[in-house]
């Protein structure tokens, strides 16, 4: 009975968002069943300081604002806004039977809806069955074909990312497998996931509904080397059919995603680098911009073509001692054919974003941090006639405890 009420806590602690006092010192506690569990997770606080990148709603953004006409609107863009925020605290349990070779993880945060820090989030809930070198994994977790970069932004530079939607988290079922073949190790992966998030509408075309999940592939080799870590090289494709709503009539479609990119470390420096090419797929450059987000799919000659794009980044992290850090990097994204599109969307869209981030942390004591970061993105936008660019500049600081 002792041991079903700790469970019960812990269960009780994540779906209410509470963490007490002394979480911290949380360990493994035995479960019926021989179930292992263990809390873990974070209290992060956010500060944001930003010029021309949104407004008082928005806690972070990723690039500029379009620039008004003139006059009392754009000088109200000009204006510097502080934000501040814990949406984005994170609390989850590891579940883990290890004579049956079964896992498992819940995890959620704060970030479910724009504007609060009261919404629950469901980030992660899936099982994992681990059977000699190769596992199974069923339920929702984050999509292997999302790179990441070093900044501390919870929705990623642009081009790399979470959309502001839902599609970094995916429901899916997933295998995988590690294989030594000495100095290198080769860690294929596939999945049948939901991926139609990464479809982001305007216009009149939006996914109406999908037959099939979607399908993606993921190769990772991990090469030893002499300097340090082992040299990390991957390769990934993902595909989905979606049928678009387009008046009173559908028309069936696919978008297609591939990435690359390597991580090279060489002793406390690791290099890095990554891209993207979609198609159809335009919320995969995680544009964090509500009204002027490119459409995956638009209307030309009453055809309906895919919108195509790119996005790269380059980036370095050096961490000297164990307790400082700094990183830096450069993000581009682009938009293929920008006039057609924008002709087909009938509003002003999102053509080029480029930025470059620097930041620091220092670890005040073994469990907390302070971060800090400036992020400068220079954004292009299609207007109806030619184009316009548009800068902006944001300050983060963020303070987290760790537990």
């Amino acid at each position: 009975m002792k041991r079903r009420v700790i469970s019960l806590v812990a269960a009780a602690a994540l779906v209410g968002g509470m963490v007490a006092a002394g979480t911290a010192h949380a360990g493994t506690v035995a479960t019926k069943g021989d179930t292992n569990i263990s809390v873990y997770g974070f209290v992060r606080a956010d500060f944001t300081w930003s010029k021309k990148m949104g407004t008082n709603t928005t806690y972070y953004n990723n690039v500029a604002n379009e620039s008004s006409a003139g006059g009392t609107a754009e000088a109200k863009q000009n204006k510097t806004y502080f934000k501040a925020t814990g949406r984005w605290t994170r609390i989850g349990l590891k579940l883990n039977t290890p004579d049956i070779g079964v896992s498992g993880k819940i995890e959620a945060d704060f970030a479910g809806k724009s504007g609060t820090d009261k919404s629950l989030r469901l980030r992660k809930a899936y099982l994992q069955h681990d059977i000699e070198n190769y596992y199974v994994r069923v339920g929702k977790d984050a999509n292997f074909l999302n790179q990441g970069t070093y900044t501390i932004m919870p929705i990623g530079m642009a081009g790399f990312g979470w959309s502001g939607n839902d599609s970094y988290f995916v429901r899916k079922v997933q295998a995988g497998g590690t294989f030594d073949l000495g100095q290198v190790t080769l860690i294929p992966e596939v999945a049948a996931q939901e991926m139609k998030g990464y479809v982001t509408g305007t216009g009149g075309l939006v996914v109406n509904r999908t037959t099939m999940p979607g399908v993606a592939g993921k190769l990772t080799g991990k090469i030893k080397t002499y300097f340090g870590s082992p040299i990390t090289v991957y390769a990934g494709y993902g595909y989905e059919a979606v049928k678009l709503a387009k008046t009173s009539e559908e028309k069936k479609k696919h978008f297609d995603i591939v990435t690359a990119g390597l991580a090279v470390p060489i002793n406390w420096i690791t290099l890095k680098a990554d891209y993207n090419y979609f198609k159809g797929a335009t919320g995969m450059m995680a544009l964090n911009s509500s009204s002027r987000k490119p459409p995956s799919f638009y209307v030309e000659d009453d055809d309906v073509k895919a919108t195509k794009g790119h996005s790269w980044h380059v980036g370095a992290k050096i961490t000297p001692i164990p307790q400082f850090a700094a990183w830096g990097g450069y993000a581009m994204t682009k938009i293929k054919d920008s006039d057609k599109v924008r002709a087909g969307a009938g509003t002003d869209i999102v053509k080029k974003n480029e930025a470059y981030y620097i930041g620091g942390s220092v670890k005040t004591t073994k469990v907390t941090s302070i971060a800090f970061e400036y992020e400068r993105p220079k954004t292009t936008y299609q207007l109806r006639s030619g184009t316009k660019k548009d800068k902006g500049s944001q300050y983060s600081l963020v303070f987290k405890y760790n537990f």
